[in-house]
């Protein structure tokens, strides 16, 4: 089995070393995302699922192995675009921290997120690089769950990161303007009839959320619904104690949950 792994918004295909080790059965394909920003063919989030399903069929083609796919965060509304862009291609999906989009009437929710990310977009242009580090990550929503690291080594290791990413930012500010949400489609009905197809056809996803993570965890659960408690292919999984970087504060449950839609495919 070949799973695909696509890291959140300023991050990078390491964030995903952890799942490679406890699952050495697998081929891990980390794309990097701040790269595939940069091409010229990506524009959206239908262009750059068309591109990436391409290089995704031509793998599993060569290989003769079935593929799954992983997100988290930004990288999970990424996934979400390459599943509805050709269904038949993944056999389970793993949506960790996902947004599964504003509903399409909503369009002054859409204009608000779309300057809410301009905004951020010309801050990674100009602004102090360690200055709009250090705002993006006290965002609430990023706010560190209780079974978090040290804060010592949260710190050691988000320095580390910034230096690495700080000769991206235009890649990033990019990122930022044609991934932003305000684009994205509603993905929520069309996600559930992909996982639940009739028949042989179901094909298992898991939804993940932390439980100190409010926010995603009740946008999670007025989406699935019912959905999620009738023991079908569709799981709501919640993880005690995680905020919403579930990938990094609690990687062993992302592991497991790898696990369990390996067992079910």
């Amino acid at each position: 089995m070949i799973l695909i792994a696509l890291h959140g918004f300023f991050g990078v295909p390491s964030d995903w070393d952890d799942i490679g080790e406890k699952h050495p059965e697998l081929e891990i394909v980390t794309p990097d995302l701040s790269v595939w920003a940069t091409r010229k063919e990506v524009t959206d989030f239908e262009s750059f699922a068309r591109s990436m399903n391409r290089s995704v069929r031509m793998l599993s083609g060569e290989r003769s192995e079935p593929v799954m796919i992983a997100g988290y965060s930004l990288g999970a509304r990424l996934a979400s675009a390459c599943i509805l862009a050709d269904p038949e291609l993944y056999r389970a999906a793993l949506l960790v921290s996902v947004n599964p989009g504003l509903a399409n009437a909503d369009r002054t929710g859409r204009e608000s997120r779309l300057d809410f990310d301009r905004v951020w977009a010309e801050r990674m242009r100009k602004n102090p690089w360690a200055e709009t580090w250090k705002a993006w990550n006290e965002q609430a929503v990023l706010k560190p769950g209780s079974r978090a690291i040290r804060h010592t080594e949260i710190v050691g290791r988000e320095d580390k990161i910034s230096r690495s990413l700080e000769g991206r930012r235009e890649a990033w500010a990019r990122a930022m303007e044609i991934w932003s949400l305000g684009h994205q489609p509603d993905q929520r009905q069309a996600l559930l009839e992909w996982s639940m197809a009739s028949g042989a056809l179901q094909r298992p996803l898991t939804v993940m959320t932390g439980t100190e993570d409010s926010k995603f965890t009740e946008l999670t659960r007025s989406w699935l619904g019912p959905a999620a408690s009738g023991g079908g292919p569709v799981r709501h999984r919640l993880v005690l104690g995680a905020g919403h970087r579930v990938l990094s504060e609690a990687s062993e449950d992302v592991a497991s949950e790898i696990s369990s839609l390996l067992k079910s495919v």
